[in-house]
């Protein structure tokens, strides 16, 4: 998927980008000075990978269709395409709601992993 990939990142952030990360949360520059907001922040869900069945302790992408449970969202900037790759931080990670026994609805941690399918 490197074509519509790099196409992907291209149109959301541009090319050359307009928005760049300048290393704190919260404060991008944009071609209008700084913001607390930029059109190259992205949202992608976090689902439960050890409860899809087949992906635990292997690892392997299920074949077929698959139903998979979103326990939270992660949000990145992103800088653009650099060779193959897409470069972004990692700048938050909430959750769906109450987890564990957490009446609050907080949860401390969500494991992520970041995966490139080859």
């Amino acid at each position: 998927m490197a074509g519509p990939t790099k196409q992907g990142v291209d149109d959301l952030v541009g090319t050359p980008p307009t928005d760049t990360w300048n290393g704190k949360v919260g404060e991008y520059q944009t071609p209008y000075g700084l913001s607390d907001t930029s059109k190259n922040i992205a949202v992608a869900p976090v689902w439960d990978t050890c409860g899809t069945a087949g992906f635990c302790p292997a690892g392997s992408f299920p074949s077929g269709n698959a139903t998979v449970q979103i326990i939270g969202f992660a949000a990145f900037f992103l800088d653009g395409i650099q060779g193959n790759d897409v470069v972004a931080h990692l700048i938050n990670v909430s959750s769906c709601g109450a987890s564990g026994g957490d009446p609050g609805g907080t949860v401390l941690s969500i494991p992520l992993r970041l995966v490139r399918t080859q």
